[in-house]
Parts: C-alpha cells; sequence; structure tokens
C-alpha cells in the first residue's frame, strides 16, 4: 500500500508542477501581449495624431479665408483669361507647378476622393430604390392581361357588298340614268357580320327601300360619295338594330368603286 501511495504522491506532485508552469507561462504571454498591443496602439496613436492636428490646422486655415477675397481673386482670374494663354497651358502644361500644388495639398486631394467615392457608392447603392420617370411597376402577383389591339381579326369583320344600285333622278337634259356601287364594310362584330354575309336580301332591300333618289352626277363627285357612305352606313347599322344586335354601329364603309351608265 505504501508504495501504491508513494506513486500517487509523485504523480500529483508532477501535475501540480506542470500546472504551474502552464499558468505561469499562459500569464507571462498574456502580459507580453498586452504589453505589444498597448505598445501598437500608442505607435498608432503617435501616427495619427499628427494627421488630425494638419488637418485640425487646415480646418481653421479654411476658417479664416474671406469669400469676398476669394471671389475677387476668381473675378481678377476670369480677367485675365486669354484664350491664347489656355490653348498655351493645354499645349505646355506648367508641370512643376502641378507638383508643387499636389504635394502641398495631397491630403486634401486624398481626402476629396474618398469622400467623391463614398457618395458615389451610395448613389449606386439607394439608386434601385427610386423609381424611373416614365416607368410603370405593376404588382408581380397581378397578372398582366395584354389587350386586343383594334385590327384583332379584322379580316373577319369585312364584308364586301357588290352591286348596290344608287336610284337616280332622271332629267331630260342629262345622260345618266343609272349609277351602281360595290362597298366594303367593316362589321362591329364578327356574328354581324356572319347575319348580313348569310341575309343579303334584307341588305338589299333596306338600302334600296331607304337610299332617295340622287340627282344624276351626284353620287359621283367626291361631296356625293361622302354622303352615300354615311346613309349605307346608317341603314346597315338600322338594319342591325331592327334585328336585335346590342352592337350595330358600323365602323366604317369604303367605296371600291362607283359606275355609271
Amino acid at each position: 500500500m505504501k508504495k501504491w501511495e508513494e506513486a500517487e504522491d509523485k504523480i500529483n506532485t508532477h501535475l501540480h508542477n506542470k500546472y504551474e508552469e502552464a499558468a505561469t507561462a499562459a500569464q507571462k504571454k498574456l502580459k507580453k501581449t498586452k504589453e505589444s498591443g498597448l505598445e501598437l496602439f500608442i505607435n498608432i496613436y503617435n501616427k495619427i495624431l499628427p494627421i488630425f492636428e494638419m488637418i485640425k490646422t487646415k480646418l481653421k486655415s479654411i476658417s479664416k479665408i474671406d469669400p469676398k477675397e476669394v471671389l475677387s481673386n476668381i473675378k481678377h482670374v476670369w480677367e485675365e483669361l486669354d484664350l491664347k494663354k489656355m490653348i498655351r497651358t493645354f499645349r505646355i502644361p506648367p508641370q512643376p507647378k502641378l507638383k508643387s500644388l499636389v504635394r502641398e495639398n495631397k491630403l486634401q486631394i486624398v481626402f476629396s476622393i474618398i469622400f467623391f467615392f463614398g457618395i458615389f457608392k451610395t448613389i449606386q447603392s439607394v439608386r434601385h430604390y427610386f423609381i424611373k420617370p416614365g416607368q410603370d411597376r405593376t404588382i408581380a402577383s397581378v397578372e398582366t392581361i395584354n389587350k386586343r389591339p383594334k385590327y384583332y381579326l379584322l379580316g373577319k369583320k369585312l364584308l364586301k357588298i357588290d352591286n348596290i344600285r344608287v336610284p337616280v333622278a332622271l332629267n331630260g337634259n342629262k345622260r345618266i340614268s343609272t349609277i351602281m356601287a360595290d362597298i366594303v364594310v367593316e362589321c362591329p362584330t364578327r356574328t354581324a357580320q356572319k347575319f348580313l354575309y348569310n341575309s343579303p336580301e334584307l341588305v338589299y332591300d333596306k338600302l334600296n327601300s331607304t337610299i332617295a333618289p340622287q340627282i344624276n352626277s351626284f353620287p359621283l363627285t367626291d361631296e356625293g360619295k361622302r354622303i352615300l357612305k354615311q346613309k349605307i352606313r346608317f341603314e346597315i347599322g338600322q338594319l342591325l338594330k331592327e334585328n336585335h344586335f346590342e352592337n350595330y354601329k358600323i365602323n366604317r364603309v369604303n367605296l371600291v368603286q362607283v359606275t355609271s351608265s
């Protein structure tokens, strides 16, 4: 038993010594880290402090500038501007003066570049939040309905009517006795076009019974053709209305040809 107790004591002593060594090494390392960190902070502070002092000095010098004096200098420079001098300056730039100007104002130039770069990045980041003028924004969950154009299925709404006889008031001094017209009618719906296409006798009867006799060659003139188109448009619309069409107004009537004999 004594041997086991002696061995246990040795092991405990060894572990205790190792723990103390590790704790001491950790304390030394932490102390060294603190010292190096403090030294680094002091170095950074010593480097930054002159920059802040310089900025403070520059700001003080800027605050002492008289605006009136600046305006007078600008006015003086503007008065001394000459086209020849400007061309000479662009051809042969004053490099020594530019170098000295950059060397003396390098801090202001750096801060100006950083400032304008920050403004540019800010504008780029918030630009997509604003709606461009003339741009319509729609809700994504609502479907956009495409409206049918006015010419949708226009060919199926057209109806050609041939050989419409226009009554003529005969006069002994005139030679025209018959006027025939061919027209194309644009119906309001395809149903109306089908009805008129399948009922030609109703169309001819309506037109022949309602168009009054014309004065000889009047339907051949521009005014006569315009009145004839209006009359045909109205009468065919009335025919659709009499047959209980809700949309009975004829869109337009085109004269294909008007012949006389």
